[in-house]
Order: C-alpha cells, then sequence, then structure tokens
C-alpha cells in the first residue's frame, strides 16, 4: 500500500516530517554508508564514523532551520523569495560547525571559510542541484504548493517514499560539498594529508599525496564529463539522478522531473555538445544497422562462392577420375 504524502500543514504534516527524520537517523546510524554508485565522491575519504556525525549534523540544522520558519510562520512567498538565503545561511552552519567538530578552529579560519559561502553562483548551483528548495517545501507546507507536472504524479498523490528520496539525496550532495570546502577547496596535498591524518578521518592509513592526486584527478574528470555531456542529457530526457541510502551504501538512480527551464538555461557549449550527442544517437544505430547488414550480405556471398567452388572442385576431381 502506498503513503501519501500531506497535502497541507497541520499535525498530520508534522508527524510525517518528525517520521521522516527519525527513520534518516536510524537508516544512516545502521547501514554501512559505503559508495555504490559508479560515481567518486569526496566524502568517499571518510570512515563511517565521521560520514554518520556529518549526516546527523545536516540533518539537525535542517531541522532548526524548518522549526525557525515554522514558528516565525512563514509563508509560500516569504519562503519562495529568500529561498537563496536560507539555503546560504543553512550551508554556513553546518560548514562552521562540522569544522568547529574536526579541527582547530579559530576565528581566523572561520574568516576564511566563511569567504568560501559568499560566491551565490556556486551556492545557487548547490541549492538547485540539491532540490533543497521542493524539499523545503515538501517539509513545511505539505505538497499542495509544489509545481504541478514537476514530478511524474500530481500533488495529492505524493508518495512519501518520494519525499524520503529528495531528503537523502540532500543529506549526500550536501554532506559531499561540505567536505570538498572544508577539506580540499584551495588546499595543498601536503595539508590534504595532514588534516585527514591528524583529524582521524579516515581509516585508511596509507593516504599519500599520490593517492589524493589520483583521486582529486579523478573527481575534476568526472564532474566535467558530467557537467557537459550528462547532464545536459539528462536535462533533455526529464531526468533526475539522485543518491540514496541503501541497506548497502550509497546507490543512484533516476526520478522524473519537468526540467524545460533547465533546458532553456544551457549554455552554447553543452548545446553543441547535446546536438553532437543527439546526432550520435541517429547515426550510430543506423550505421550498425547498415553494417550489420552488409556483414550479412558478405558473409552470404562468401558462404555461396565458397560453396559454388567447392562444388566445383569435387566435379572436376570426379571428371579426371573418370
Amino acid at each position: 500500500m502506498i503513503t501519501y504524502w500531506p497535502y497541507k500543514p497541520g499535525t498530520e504534516l508534522n508527524n510525517a516530517v518528525a517520521n521522516l527524520f527519525f527513520e534518516i537517523k536510524e537508516k544512516i546510524s545502521l547501514n554501512s554508508n559505503r559508495n555504490k554508485t559508479n560515481y567518486l565522491l569526496y566524502i568517499d575519504i571518510l570512515d563511517n564514523r565521521n560520514k554518520i556525525k556529518l549526516f546527523k549534523l545536516i540533518l539537525i540544522k535542517l531541522e532548526i532551520i524548518i522549526l525557525k520558519l515554522i514558528e516565525n510562520n512563514a509563508n509560500i512567498n516569504l519562503v519562495n523569495l529568500n529561498q537563496q538565503e536560507i539555503f546560504k545561511k543553512l550551508f554556513s552552519n553546518i560548514l562552521d560547525h562540522f569544522l568547529q567538530l574536526t579541527f582547530n578552529y579559530n576565528n581566523e579560519t572561520k574568516a576564511n571559510y566563511s569567504n568560501t559561502t559568499r560566491n551565490n553562483r556556486q551556492i545557487d548551483a548547490i541549492s538547485k542541484y540539491s532540490s533543497f528548495y521542493e524539499l523545503l517545501i515538501y517539509l513545511i507546507f505539505g505538497s499542495s504548493y509544489i509545481e504541478e507536472e514537476l514530478f511524474a504524479f500530481d500533488n495529492q498523490h505524493t508518495p512519501q517514499k518520494h519525499v524520503t528520496i529528495l531528503l537523502e539525496n540532500f543529506l549526500i550532495i550536501i554532506s559531499n560539498q561540505i567536505i570538498y570546502y572544508s577539506i580540499y577547496k584551495d588546499k595543498s596535498l601536503s595539508n590534504i594529508v595532514f588534516f585527514i591524518k591528524k583529524n582521524k578521518l579516515s581509516n585508511n592509513l596509507n593516504i599519500s599525496p599520490r593517492y589524493l592526486i589520483a583521486f582529486y584527478n579523478n573527481l575534476i574528470y568526472q564532474k566535467t564529463v558530467y557537467y557537459y555531456i550528462e547532464e545536459p542529457q539528462e536535462i533533455y530526457s526529464n531526468y533526475y539522478k539522485v543518491l540514496l541510502l541503501n541497506s548497502k551504501g550509497i546507490i543512484s538512480q533516476y526520478i522524473y522531473k519537468h526540467r524545460i527551464e533547465d533546458l532553456k538555461k544551457l549554455c552554447k557549449i553543452k548545446n553543441i555538445l547535446l546536438f553532437f550527442t543527439e546526432i550520435r544517437d541517429i547515426l550510430i544505430p543506423k550505421i550498425e544497422n547498415f553494417l550489420l547488414l552488409s556483414g550479412k550480405i558478405i558473409l552470404y556471398i562468401f558462404i555461396n562462392l565458397l560453396g559454388n567452388s567447392i562444388l566445383l572442385i569435387i566435379r572436376i576431381i570426379m571428371l579426371q577420375i573418370k
């Protein structure tokens, strides 16, 4: 039986949100949280203990933001106008507290890290990629204010599993970005190794600059391929890749999401690459069919020639015998 997410604010929604956060916390604590996807993540460098600590910190900070908005009687228009400021404040709080829990964090260090959250374009991109706005609406107002046709079902019949997927995806993406900003961004390899070992963030005692440079270069390559090739195809196909918590670890899958507005905002390079991708998708099946048909014809001709040649040789031999 499918359980649907509450349509409007009220006691039912509050209970659903409380149960959802409780279930996610239980899942975090019981699972291995190992990366089982085909993609590298910045959080792969962390051991399970530190992953759990980071995941729970993000959930706590998200709960606080939601409670504050509810206590202040925030309406949909206010949340819509200030969604980026809300996300920026949430991300900064998570980053600050993670650094306090992990590193020797003083005011000078805090000022340096605070500068990383002032790049509005980067913050906006993280917010959009994590579907923060849609998740916030579901958790505060229910499904009534979600844009119609955005997902593959009507608002009044939004599966609870769908909101769970969005929350788990948000949790993993934000944790990934927190690790990038706190450990990798603008740091030398020697400092990264020092931070990881000093703060016991990883079970891998053999972490070396060589290992990290290979890991980081693979991440950069993966990010570039995704940004220019995979993401435009996902947008064009109305797909949205999500990362989920599974009993085996972190997995990835796709859900439907209406992305016409994202398609309109693609840059020229992405559009050109998407065009060539479409040309490839059209031509390759035709070329494959042509080669397959040509191969069959060549094979048929070869077999017939070989057969006729063998028969001819046999007849010549028989005539010679006679």
